[in-house]
């Protein structure tokens, strides 16, 4: 916030995101700050930059992230909220895609994947925040042929946005087959486990029928958990990035 003046990249949009959800839990949250981050991230999408071109329209995946941060949060947002699905709507390519802003494109995986995964998780979003059903089936067209993925992340957008499907046991059967040894996932399939592909794992299945079954999978994935957290708090990713992959990345972290 005080560098970058950037909403995205996983930090300011999932501190609001995670903070809303623990309020929402009953967890004791400091609502004056969670508050203030929400103010500042709006006004930071909503506001032109130096080249008077409005922020939201550059950062399409900071404003699907931002309206689903804050759909728990009081109805004070909701005039912002508003504001902010039209250009999220607008950014929508004719063939029903996203595409990614900011570092994603320079993601340790084919741009065609960065895509896909971008497409599902702003039409899942957005869905959540209000889309009608046109731009809703043109992700959907766009989101159901077939592909071959090489991140974790890309089957976990597969069941978090496919729910109910025939296709979901099917993937959600691959996905863990590919458990590591550990009870982690890599980000990259099949690579070393980090705690953010473990992460979207355990949430994806979490949606899924009987959720509430405590597999031997998930029990392996927990314990991964537990035993890798650092004693302040995080656990230590490393990044997504080409040129981040061999080292812990604050991004990757958050």
């Amino acid at each position: 916030m005080n560098k970058k003046k950037c909403v995205s990249c996983h930090r300011g949009t999932f501190t609001i995101w995670t903070h809303a959800a623990a309020a929402e839990a009953g967890l004791d949250v400091d609502q004056g700050q969670l508050t203030a981050w929400v103010d500042w991230s709006f006004e930071a999408l909503l506001k032109k930059n130096d080249k008077d071109v409005v922020v939201t329209t550059l950062n399409l995946d900071g404003v699907a992230q931002m309206l689903y941060a804050t759909l728990a949060l009081t109805e004070a947002q909701t005039t912002q909220q508003n504001q902010l699905l039209p250009p999220l709507k607008a950014g929508q390519q004719d063939n029903g895609s996203w595409k990614p802003a900011g570092q994603l494109p320079s993601q340790k995986r084919p741009l065609p994947e960065i895509v896909y995964v971008t497409t599902a998780w702003n039409r899942w979003m957005g869905d959540a925040a209000g889309f009608n059903d046109a731009v809703s089936m043109q992700a959907l067209a766009f989101l159901k042929s077939d592909r071959d993925v090489v991140s974790a992340e890309s089957l976990v957008v597969q069941l978090v946005d496919d729910s109910g499907t025939a296709r979901i046991q099917l993937v959600l059967d691959t996905i863990l087959g590919e458990q590591n040894d550990n009870g982690g996932w890599g980000w990259i399939r099949e690579q070393e486990s980090d705690a953010m592909a473990t992460g979207q794992v355990l949430y994806a299945r979490s949606m899924q029928p009987r959720a509430s079954e405590v597999s031997p999978a998930v029990e392996r994935a927990r314990t991964y958990l537990l035993t890798t957290q650092t004693s302040d708090g995080p656990w230590e990713v490393k990044g997504t990035k080409k040129n981040k992959q061999d080292k812990v990345q604050k991004t990757a972290t958050y």
